[in-house]
């Protein structure tokens, strides 16, 4: 593997971010990682 190519797989496997909507209901949250918005996480 390309050390560049490394380099980026390892900075997106762990991102800082900002829980930004919560689902009481189905216990799960919406993550804000900058201009990223993940979909629904348990």
């Amino acid at each position: 593997m390309h050390p560049v190519e490394l380099a980026r797989l390892l900075q997106n496997l762990i991102r800082l971010g900002t829980v930004a909507e919560v689902d009481h209901a189905d216990v799960c949250v919406r993550v804000q990682c900058g201009e990223l918005l993940t979909d629904w996480v348990p």
